[in-house]
């Protein structure tokens, strides 16, 4: 931030000395645009996106006390071991640098995310104002660019980075999978030392070391995408067109139930109807006008196939009571 102040300090300084009207609006623009290039620069050093994962706390040819780092003596160790409280305190061993590394990183890319976003609309706000007070055509356009081109690299950043997901949506896809092969290594430190040996678990550790980086979360994004592109597409098959006699007749259904008015004097018949029919939370101190919003609800959710009883069967018990024709 030093070095940026001091490089605005002297284009201001460089400005002030020059009078011509031309020049000064020139000026301003590139100053504007060189200290946008420094910042983006300094942005993209440092981004975490761009590397695509936490610090790999493994190998480490050296000694260490940091909680943060995996030494070549713990994975022999874990890997060798035939001791279960051994293989245990390894795997915990791992399992803790894992989790540190993972929360810094997850921590640094929400950051990122919010800091490149707030400085495109500061700078692209700059521009904006900038071209609105100088009075030069052609700084009027330098600025206009300026502003359009620090939107497009926001998209292209968008777009070849972070494949127009969302930090949180990308966050959300690495937790996901890091929960599933936690999972697992939890059950795996509960079995014997034959079932779940220390090479199994060391595997299991690299997987959940890799669930937590950017591209295994958007594997798992695209998994969850075709899972339910193909659950939609497997419901879609199994509709049936309705034929035209069906349609009239399911009409005459929904106007029977729906024109039915639950009063004091049928309120007890259709308490006891949709008591059979097993719909809950009804007593006889609920009033009429919720037992026909119930009956309405119970119907529609039948209908959908979202619950029990369904439409049909509420249709037939209603008007086999003598409460619908």
């Amino acid at each position: 931030m030093t070095v940026m102040r001091g490089y605005l300090s002297r284009c201001l300084r460089q400005e002030d000395k020059k009078h011509s009207e031309d020049l000064a609006p020139r000026c301003s623009f590139t100053a504007c645009l060189r200290l946008s290039m420094l910042l983006s620069c300094v942005i993209l050093v440092s981004c975490s996106t761009l590397r695509g994962a936490p610090p790999s706390p493994f190998p480490k040819n050296y000694t260490t006390t940091d909680p943060r780092i995996v030494t070549e003596t713990d994975i022999t160790a874990l890997t060798n071991t035939q001791d279960l409280e051994t293989r245990n305190k390894e795997i915990s061993k791992i399992y803790i640098a894992i989790n540190l590394g993972y929360g810094a990183y997850k921590t640094s890319v929400l950051d990122e995310q919010r800091h490149k976003g707030a400085l495109t609309s500061l700078f692209s706000l700059m521009a904006g104002i900038a071209g609105t007070l100088t009075d030069s055509v052609s700084a009027k356009d330098n600025y206009l660019a300026l502003g359009t081109l620090l939107t497009g690299a926001s998209q292209n950043y968008d777009a070849n980075y972070m494949y127009n997901n969302t930090s949180i949506a990308i966050i959300s896809a690495m937790d996901t999978k890091r929960a599933i092969v936690a999972a697992r290594i939890a059950e795996g430190r509960n079995q014997p030392i034959e079932a779940y040996s220390g090479f199994a678990a060391f595997d299991d550790l690299v997987e959940y070391y890799n669930a937590g980086t950017l591209v295994e979360a958007f594997q798992t994004l695209q998994d969850q995408a075709s899972a339910a592109r193909a659950t939609s597409q497997t419901h879609l098959a199994s509709i049936k067109a309705m034929t035209p006699e069906e349609i009239t007749t399911r009409r005459s259904r929904s106007t029977a139930i729906y024109g039915l008015t639950v009063d004091s004097g049928n309120k007890d018949k259709v308490l006891l109807v949709l008591q059979n029919l097993g719909v809950a939370g009804i007593d006889s101190s609920t009033s009429p006008a919720d037992l026909q919003t119930r009956l309405q609800n119970a119907y529609q959710d039948g209908g959908a196939g979202t619950s029990k009883p369904t439409d049909i069967d509420i249709y037939n018990a209603f008007k086999q009571s003598g409460l619908i024709k």
